[in-house]
């Protein structure tokens, strides 16, 4: 009979013990990689919204998409300095997680376009909205924060960009 205990706990005791070691070991790798990948996610953001965006990329430098990722509306120009449009990026909830869509508007906070940047949707539910009440409702939703975000008119200046 004690055998048998010394032995359940002896079994315990190095189930115990591996799953620690595991934990640990996951901890480890964690902290060693979770910059590296913050890193790679950020890079991977600002290519999906340069792809997004087009020409009007080459107009935004690396603080314009830190901005548009910190939720600000950011002022596109054209290369005589002159306003285009504006860019702001929001994140919302989809039926399939978190849709970031990147909002195009006027400069009176008409919406010119919008692009999903990131989403877990089914495919084809993003292009064709009329299925997919919860998508279309996300979608809505970016577009109406996105406008929120308007400065007053006659504000929207790119010499007055903060990025």
């Amino acid at each position: 009979m004690f055998d048998d205990v010394r032995e359940r706990l002896g079994n315990f005791f190095a189930v115990a013990i591996a799953t620690m070691c595991a934990g640990l070991l996951a901890h480890v790798v964690f902290v060693a990689t979770s910059e590296r990948i913050a890193t790679h996610e950020r890079s991977k953001a600002a290519a999906r919204l340069r792809a997004a965006i087009g020409e009007a990329a080459a107009s935004l430098g690396d603080s314009a998409i830190a901005a548009l990722r910190a939720g600000r509306r950011v002022p596109a120009c054209d290369e005589g300095g002159a306003f285009l449009h504006s860019l702001t990026w929001v994140q919302t909830e989809g039926y399939g997680g978190p849709l970031e869509v990147l909002v195009v508007t006027d400069h009176a906070g008409g919406v010119i376009d919008r692009r999903p940047i990131a989403h877990r949707e089914t495919p084809g539910f993003i292009d064709a909205t009329t299925g997919a009440t919860v998508t279309a409702k996300a979608l809505a939703d970016a577009v109406r924060r996105a406008r929120l975000a308007m400065p007053p008119h006659g504000a929207d200046n790119c010499r007055d960009a903060d990025p």
